[in-house]
């Protein structure tokens, strides 16, 4: 049984995205409440209760998605960071053969190559688990908040 009564199953994306805007500047605390404008004030209570049941489960939705993006890109840092790790600890081992031969400069000019890739490969871990996943969080706990926002029909006055 599908949960949004919305025939499209979706906002227009341009309304989706007014409506997380305005969201997004309003404080986290604050009351959140959608105001929908008709022209005809026939089955008011039913259009609203059926409004009302559609915005929740799109953003409920949109919610759902985004905390599947986020559990992937907090998988994707651990895996990068596991690859990265063993990179580093791999080009820090062989610099430290590479001490053997440090009457070579070109020995020298290798181990200190393998020591700044190996400290380079950690980047996008790095990257990843400290900033990427606070804007998919963000993101998540507006949409929780639209997820349960007051949905309110009014005549439009001519």
């Amino acid at each position: 049984m599908d949960p949004s009564p919305f025939v499209k199953k979706d906002l227009d994306h341009s309304v989706e995205e007014w409506i997380v805007s305005k969201a997004t500047d309003v404080p986290r605390h604050a009351r959140l409440t959608l105001m929908i404008y008709l022209q005809d004030r026939t089955e008011m209570r039913q259009s609203e209760t059926m409004a009302t049941e559609a915005i929740h489960a799109f953003f409920a939705y949109k919610s759902q998605l985004s905390r599947r993006q986020l559990t992937h890109t907090l998988r994707l840092g651990r895996t990068s960071l596991a690859i990265g790790l063993s990179f580093l600890g791999l080009t820090l081992a062989v610099s430290k053969v590479l001490d053997a031969f440090e009457a070579s400069r070109f020995a020298g000019l290798i181990r200190e190559g393998l020591i700044i890739g190996g400290w380079v490969a950690m980047w996008r871990p790095l990257e990843i688990l400290l900033y990427d996943w606070w804007p998919i969080r963000n993101q998540r706990l507006i949409f929780d908040r639209l997820s349960r926002i007051d949905v309110v029909l009014a005549e439009l006055e001519q």
